[in-house]
C-alpha cells in the first residue's frame, strides 16, 4: 500500500471512531448538565445541584429508550435533581431532592403506586447498606427523607415514580457520595435461603433473561411457617431486584399468594447476576431479607469474556439496618 493510500485509510478511520464517540455522547449527553434538557428553566433553583449522572439523549437518538430503569437521573422528560450533595457516614442527614420537567419545575402531580407517590431506594454500589425511605414532599415539590448511612461509599438513590396521566412509571437514579471509613461488603455465599431478624426466608422460582418468571418467598420462624403477613405497601410484601455492577432496576409486580408463601413476577433485561431485596412485614416491624441470583441467559454488559451464567442460586444476607 502506497503513502496516499495508507493516508487516506486512516484519515478514514479517525471519521469513523469519531463518528461513533458523537453518538455515544448524544445517547450518555454531559455529565455536568444542571438541567433535564436544554429548554429555558423556569422556577428552577439555580444554585441547586442537579444530581444528575446522565443527561438527556440527543433529539431522535434512541439508545437511552432501551436502557432498563435506574441507569439514568433523566428520561421521559424528567429528571432526578438531587439537592442532597453528599453525607458522612454514621450522621444523620435530610436526603432531599426534587423531581423536575423538561422546564425545570417540580413534578406535583403524582399517581400512588403501593399507597406511595414516590419509593426511594438507597444502596451502595457494593449492594451493601441496602435501605427503603418514605420520603415527604412539600408544598415546593422538594421531597426530603431521614438518611443514615452505617459506612461510606457511593451509593446509588433511585427514584421510582408515575406522573398522573403517565402511561408507565419511571425509575431514575443519581450517585451520593458518603465520606467517612468503609468496609467492602463480603460475597454471599451460594444457598436459596436467608436468615434475617429470627426468620427464615426460602426462595422459589427463578430469573431467566428477557422473560417474566415467578418468583415466590415462603417465611417461616424455628422451623414454623408463617401465615400472618401484615399487608404493607398495599401487597404481602415488597420486592426490589438490581443487577449487579451498573444496579439496572428490575420491573417486579407482586402477585396474589397464600399462606407463608409471597409472590412476584420478575422480568430480568440479560443473563447475569441480581441482587434481590424481600421486605416484609410482621407485628408492626418491616423486615428485609437478601438474596443473590443469577439470570439464565446471555452474560449481563461488562461481564468477563466466555463467562457462562449458571442456574439460579441465591444467597443470604443479614438486612437488619434497613430503615423507615
Amino acid at each position: 500500500m502506497n503513502t496516499p493510500t495508507r493516508i487516506a485509510v486512516y484519515v478514514g478511520s479517525l471519521a469513523v471512531a469519531f463518528g461513533a464517540a458523537t453518538g455515544v455522547g448524544y445517547a450518555v449527553g454531559p455529565f455536568d448538565d444542571d438541567k433535564p434538557s436544554g429548554h429555558t428553566s423556569h422556577g428552577a433553583d439555580p444554585t441547586a445541584k442537579s444530581g444528575v449522572t446522565n443527561a438527556p439523549a440527543a433529539p431522535g437518538t434512541p439508545a437511552g429508550a432501551d436502557l432498563p430503569p435506574g441507569l439514568q437521573a433523566v428520561q421521559g422528560g424528567w429528571a432526578l435533581r438531587l439537592l442532597t450533595e453528599s453525607a458522612r457516614a454514621g450522621e444523620a442527614t435530610q436526603l432531599r431532592f426534587r423531581i423536575v420537567g423538561t422546564d425545570g419545575a417540580p413534578l406535583r402531580g403524582y399517581t400512588e403506586q403501593h399507597e406511595k407517590e414516590l419509593h426511594l431506594i438507597v444502596v451502595r454500589r457494593d449492594l451493601a447498606g441496602y435501605q427503603h425511605l418514605h420520603p415527604v414532599r412539600d408544598a415546593e415539590g422538594v421531597w426530603s427523607a431521614p438518611f443514615t448511612a452505617a459506612e461510606a461509599g457511593s451509593y446509588k438513590v433511585f427514584a421510582d415514580f408515575r406522573p398522573v396521566g403517565a402511561a408507565a412509571g419511571f425509575t431514575l437514579a443519581s450517585d451520593l457520595p458518603v465520606s467517612g471509613s468503609q468496609t467492602p461488603a463480603p460475597p454471599l455465599a451460594a444457598t436459596r435461603t436467608a436468615q434475617v431478624d429470627g426468620y427464615t426466608v426460602e426462595l422459589g422460582g427463578s430469573l431467566a433473561a428477557g422473560a417474566s418468571t415467578a418468583l415466590s418467598f415462603a417465611i417461616s420462624r424455628d422451623g414454623v411457617p408463617v401465615d400472618g403477613v401484615e399487608p404493607y405497601l398495599g401487597a404481602r410484601g415488597h420486592l426490589v431486584a438490581l443487577r449487579e455492577g451498573d444496579l439496572a432496576y428490575l420491573h417486579v409486580h407482586p402477585e396474589d399468594g397464600a399462606g407463608d408463601r409471597v409472590a412476584f413476577r420478575a422480568e430480568a433485561p440479560t443473563g447475569g447476576e441480581y441482587r434481590l431485596f424481600f421486605e416484609f412485614k410482621r407485628d408492626g416491624v418491616v423486615h428485609a431479607a437478601q438474596f443473590r441470583v443469577t439470570a439464565d441467559g446471555a452474560a449481563a454488559p461488562g461481564a468477563p469474556a466466555g463467562s457462562e451464567p449458571t442456574k439460579t442460586q441465591p444467597a443470604p444476607e443479614p438486612a437488619g439496618g434497613h430503615e423507615h
